[in-house]
């Protein structure tokens, strides 16, 4: 089907959402890319501020709007 890559959680509560009706969306902050054959940890914490910090008001107006178009 074209996945890359497959969360079972998110998939579990998908699956349970669809059965009942219920909308359900879910949001990743992925850091880690096991791509190539040289693992380079990377974090979502850098610098005095850190990129969570910076993502999630981000990520909350993505949900906002998807919301908005349900």
């Amino acid at each position: 089907m074209g996945a890359i890559a497959v969360d079972m959680e998110c998939s579990a509560m998908t699956a349970f959402a669809k059965f009942r009706g219920i909308n359900f969306g879910e949001l990743f902050c992925v850091a880690d890319d096991l791509s190539s054959d040289n693992y380079e940890i990377r974090s979502l914490i850098v610098g005095e501020m850190s990129k969570q910090a910076k993502i999630i008001p981000i990520l909350i107006k993505c949900a906002e709007n998807l919301v908005k178009n349900i």
